[in-house]
């Protein structure tokens, strides 16, 4: 059967299969291989030798895992569909369509793959390419590695460069692969995959809650309710429903809100006659809603308003 290029030979279409890992068909002369790329294909670069091809034998050629041609070192397309050659790509294409055997291979070998394709940079090309290849259906079949991924990951980027978040890029782009994602599928996908818990929790919530709170945002919402809706899955799905939707309360919640904070305690309430007990913490929160909403400003204005609930019979 051919491949998907239209070429006859290997699994993959294209010339016969080579040798193990895509190094030189086994038997034969060898062809020397070709000064530069095809007319149309850009990319060669006599001085960029992929770090696979650095480890390996010198001049060891590479396989296309799109149409399935031999690919010298030093070429960062495929001389014959244009392919680029990222390594990363190329090590989960490999793993997820070659070897057709993505039930079998390590978790933790395609999250590390994951996570080193969505750390370099380079996305506009290698999150599309995953899903030309079928890889992204491979690793998950709601995966949707595609151009929405890339401006929806491009988005999270730039708000979180924007308010200074510490959250990482590949958590941002296993969000945005996985926003298509059942929710009683997304955090079971996430174990599979062997990632942290405390991680995987972060980026479940982004792909369920973060919609929803779109959805409830949209009506608009007072200080306090955009607190309370956003805080409990905060950075990550408040982030993910501002790259989805342009939100005016959630850049305040982002910008201000976030770090409002009480200048009274509970120490302050037993030093103004309140027992312990759950009203403490009923009051601290009644008194930080008045707060955000603009209505208290100061440790002065707290107190006062502390000192008044805790009269109330």
């Amino acid at each position: 059967m051919g491949g998907p290029m239209g070429g006859p030979g290997g699994p993959m279409g294209g010339p016969p299969m080579g040798g193990p890992m895509g190094g030189p068909p086994m038997g034969g002369p060898q062809m020397p291989p070709p000064m530069g790329p095809p007319p149309g294909v850009p990319g060669f670069s006599p001085s960029y030798v992929p770090p696979a091809a650095a480890a390996g034998p010198a001049g060891g050629m590479r396989r296309c895992p799109s149409c399935g041609s031999d690919v010298p070192p030093t070429f960062r397309f495929c001389g014959t569909c244009g392919f680029r050659m990222d390594e990363h790509t190329l090590r989960l294409a490999r793993g997820t369509i070659e070897m057709g055997l993505v039930g079998d291979l390590s978790s933790a070998r395609l999250r590390d793959e994951l996570i080193a394709l969505l750390e370099e940079g380079e996305l506009d090309h290698s999150i599309p390419r995953l899903a030309e290849l079928g890889a992204d259906r491979a690793i998950h079949p709601h995966l949707a590695a595609d151009d929405e991924a890339v401006d929806v990951l491009r988005r999270l980027t730039a708000l979180r460069d924007r308010y200074g978040l510490a959250i990482p890029s590949w958590r941002l782009g296993l969000a945005a692969l996985a926003r298509r994602l059942p929710p009683d599928e997304v955090y079971e996908w996430l174990q599979r995959l062997k990632v942290r818990r405390r991680d995987a929790e972060r980026i479940a919530a982004a792909v369920t809650v973060g919609p929803r709170l779109v959805e409830r945002l949209q009506k608009g919402a007072e200080p306090a309710e955009v607190v309370a809706l956003a805080e409990p899955f905060a950075p990550d799905a408040p982030l993910f429903a501002l790259a989805l939707a342009d939100l005016p309360p959630l850049h305040a919640y982002f910008e201000r809100l976030r770090d409002v904070h009480l200048e009274v305690s509970g120490a302050d309430l037993a030093d103004l006659g309140l027992d312990e007990s759950p009203r403490v913490g009923e009051i601290l929160a009644e008194v930080r809603r008045r707060k955000l909403n603009g209505e208290l400003e100061g440790r002065e204005s707290e107190l006062e308003a502390a000192r008044e609930m805790i009269e109330q019979p």
